[in-house]
């Protein structure tokens, strides 16, 4: 895209700046997604992720025996 040829091979208009917001939104989604892989290694995150598994089977658990 530096050298005027978008990914297609075609040349990219004069002062189309279509190509440096998509690569602006790339690096965005890009970051965010680091950033959420990086959080959900944690091991506190799975801790967490067991203890809502855990509630809603007891959850599950009592509205089926309060049904009787």
């Amino acid at each position: 895209m530096a050298d005027g040829v978008q990914p297609t091979g075609r040349p990219m208009a004069n002062g189309d700046n279509s190509s440096s917001s998509v690569t602006n939104l790339n690096n965005h989604i890009s970051s965010l997604a680091q950033a959420f892989a990086s959080w959900t290694g944690h091991p506190a995150t799975f801790l967490l992720a067991i203890l809502v598994v855990v509630a809603w089977v007891a959850k599950a658990t009592y509205n089926l025996n309060a049904r009787g």
